[in-house]
């Protein structure tokens, strides 16, 4: 089994996300894991934007930025391809908030 493994926390191993990722990895002990970690090594602000625009240009028209964004995105696209589990290792500080404005933070109030 192949794993793509994504961690967001810009506390890096301080965090609680990262340590609940730690221990869904050592469960899957001896599977292959291909790690992005987008606060360490944050994708390029403007690549998916390059991306988009390179779909609707000729290959001999695009910049070198549409070139590199198209070949981010292929790399990316492939990892989640070949991955058969991903691990999302990302805060989920809003999360209260968001549950309190759709009533779920409140036992049968939930929007249905």
């Amino acid at each position: 089994m192949a794993v793509l493994r994504i961690d967001a926390s810009i506390q890096g191993p301080n965090s609680a996300s990262t340590e609940l990722a730690d221990l869904v990895e050592k469960e899957i002990s001896g599977a292959p894991i291909v790690r992005r970690h987008l606060a360490a090594d944050p994708l390029p602000a403007d690549v998916w934007a390059h991306a988009i625009q390179a779909a609707y240009l000729p290959a001999d028209q695009r910049s070198d930025s549409h070139h590199r964004a198209v070949a981010l995105a292929g790399e990316l696209a492939g990892e989640l391809r070949a991955a058969d589990a991903v691990i999302l290792a990302a805060a989920v500080l809003q999360l209260r908030r968001l549950a309190a404005c759709q009533g779920l933070d409140r036992p049968g109030h939930g929007r249905r």
